[in-house]
Order: structure tokens, then C-alpha cells, then sequence
């Protein structure tokens, strides 16, 4: 399990784009911090939804640091997912772990499946 430490909090807390915070090192997309994190692996972990966003749409490649399998939450792994449906051809998402894309019409859709289905179950009840 890794640990979110005082140093990635400030980082996250903090404005987009962290160019003060990170470093390139090699090259390509090999940007890391203090602790080695790249920052969408930083927010994946913190679950911050809007970085995510930022960062995939600055160019920040899921399938290079494996990002998503380091998600925090469902809502975390949503935001992947949401980004991917907004933009299916910027990134190898397979590679990275990120699954099948999600749009906003899917959520609505399946929210009011789900709202259909209590329906149906609370007049079983009774």
C-alpha cells in the first residue's frame, strides 16, 4: 500500500500546473517528485478528480506511469474513465489499465436504471 505523505498533500493542494513542484528527468514524460511520484500517479492516489483531468489534458499519459491502478476510489477510476470517453483517441488506455471509457449519458443512464430497479424492489416489499 503506498503512503500519502505531508509533501504530496502540499503539492496537490496547490495550483495546476506543478512545473515548480517536479522535475524532468530522461526523457519524454518522466516528470517525478521529491518522492519519485509521477503527479498523476500523486493524484490518483489522493483522489483528486479535477488534477487527473489537468494533468491527461496537459499531456500527462496514463499508460506510461499506470496511473489508474492507483486510484483512490470509484470516483477516482470514474475520472479516468470520464476522460477517456471525452477524448478515446489521445492515449493508449488499454495499456495503461484504464477500462472501457464513460461518458456523462452512460452515468445518467445507469443512475436511472438504478433509481428503476429500487423502484421495482420497494414494490416487491410490499
Amino acid at each position: 500500500r503506498i503512503q500519502v505523505d505531508e509533501y504530496d498533500k502540499r503539492v496537490l493542494n496547490s495550483s495546476f500546473p506543478l512545473a515548480q513542484e517536479f522535475e524532468w528527468r530522461g526523457s519524454g514524460e518522466e516528470r517525478i517528485n521529491a518522492r519519485g511520484r509521477a503527479p498523476l500517479v500523486a493524484a490518483a492516489i489522493l483522489g483528486r478528480h479535477g488534477a487527473i483531468w489537468a494533468l491527461m489534458e496537459n499531456g500527462a499519459d496514463p499508460s506510461v506511469c499506470k496511473a489508474y491502478g492507483f486510484a483512490k476510489d470509484k470516483d477516482t477510476r470514474t475520472a479516468f474513465r470520464l476522460f477517456r470517453g471525452a477524448f478515446p483517441d489521445r492515449y493508449e488506455y488499454d495499456r495503461g489499465g484504464v477500462p472501457s471509457m464513460l461518458t456523462e449519458e452512460m452515468i445518467t443512464e445507469q443512475s436511472v436504471k438504478e433509481q428503476e430497479r429500487k423502484q421495482r424492489q420497494r414494490a416487491k416489499e410490499r
